[in-house]
């Protein structure tokens, strides 16, 4: 154990097939190689664990902890979040996760069925809900919740999509029923008329087909929130909110989860059914979030848990509080850690509990996520 209870991590990248190409190789200065780079993992979720360095070599965080629940400091031993860099260069599936108890039941269910959890048809890979903040770094699109009724019955009406629901579950469920050749037939349709809508969501509309194809994630985008975010800006997605990012970069920070159900737009593994049994279809909050100042630091604190992301540009010494394990990434520039290590622009930290600072100069910008203990 070093005496400061800090480790360089290396991470783990995520290449699926919606990813960017560049923005991920350029922050860490790796040659890009054609690949999609989609996400950054920095963590220690069992699946797909960050490594640290200890003793000149790297190890697993997810293991290293399980010997050392001394620099978690919480009470139930587990590392509670999971930290991202996101990277979308077309839309990501239509999608939800499950709350607590939709979480715990549905991965005792696979595994009581021997479903591998490294199968592409398993949901459940943890026993874990799934709440998670978005900080846009560059324009950044999302679709998030639903429309209010009146607007999809208009929006329908106006592409004489001949559509019967009184909710917005019944929106989604007409859509689920409908047979190949009747989706075929109603977005060929809707493409002949996209111009009698408005022209963001007509937009939106034709760049998906031109990527998906007949999809029955395009009629259930017809009903859907659009969100753009600047550079800066901030929303969460609670569990089971129908929500799907559609382009940009961001720093994510969630629960420590890879639960997810999908429903389209995807290449990936669909079930309808356990979406519309986990899933709440109802008219989308916007959840934008503003930070707390403190001590010049921009803290966003995610709603439903005790998580938090704090952003710093870094142009000046600036001491943080230990009481909880933390890990730091630097975003662009350079930074000095405890006046003993320097982290340039794409390194991380994992930073244990410790009874006592952490201090920061250089000149750059870094994010932390963290948490506060109970």
């Amino acid at each position: 154990m070093n005496e400061d209870n800090i480790f360089l991590m290396k991470n783990n990248i995520k290449e699926y097939d919606w990813g960017g190409i560049s923005f991920i190789p350029n922050l860490l200065g790796d040659k890009i190689d054609g690949r999609p780079k989609a996400e950054m993992w920095l963590g220690a979720h069992k699946t797909f664990s960050s490594k640290i360095l200890y003793r000149n070599e790297y190890v697993l965080l997810s293991d290293f902890l399980e010997d050392h629940k001394e620099l978690l400091g919480c009470s139930n031993g587990e590392f509670p979040f999971l930290f991202k860099v996101l990277s979308a260069s077309k839309p990501l599936s239509i999608q939800i996760h499950p709350s607590k108890d939709f979480a715990l039941k549905g991965f005792e269910s696979e595994n009581n069925k021997g479903i591998d959890i490294n199968d592409p048809k398993r949901t459940y890979k943890d026993k874990n809900p799934k709440i998670e903040l978005i900080y846009a770094l560059s324009d950044f699109y999302a679709l998030k919740g639903f429309l209010p009724l009146d607007e999809i019955k208009k929006i329908c009406e106006t592409l004489e999509l001949n559509f019967d629901f009184q909710s917005h579950i019944g929106f989604v469920k007409t859509i689920f029923e409908l047979q190949t050749h009747e989706l075929e037939k109603i977005i060929e349709k809707i493409l002949k008329n996209l111009n009698l809508i408005d022209n963001f969501r007509g937009y939106w509309f034709n760049e998906i087909y031109n990527i998906y194809g007949i999809d029955v994630g395009l009629l259930v985008f017809l009903g859907m929130n659009i969100l753009k975010l600047k550079p800066g800006e901030v929303f969460y997605t609670n569990s089971q909110e129908v929500h799907a990012y559609l382009k940009g970069d961001c720093i994510e920070l969630m629960t420590n989860s890879d639960n997810v159900i999908r429903a389209g737009l995807t290449t990936k593994y669909i079930d309808k059914e356990e979406m519309l049994r986990v899933g709440q279809f109802e008219e989308g909050n916007l959840s934008f979030l503003s930070p707390d100042f403190q001590n010049s630091f921009n803290v966003f604190r995610l709603p439903n848990t005790n998580l938090k992301l704090i952003e710093k540009k870094i142009n000046e010494s600036i001491c943080i509080n230990r009481n909880s394990p933390m890990v730091l990434l630097v975003l662009d520039g350079c930074v000095s850690i405890n006046k003993s290590l320097n982290l340039n622009k794409g390194e991380s930290i994992f930073i244990g509990k410790k009874a006592k600072n952490l201090f920061i100069n250089g000149d750059g910008q870094a994010f932390i996520a963290g948490f506060d203990q109970d």
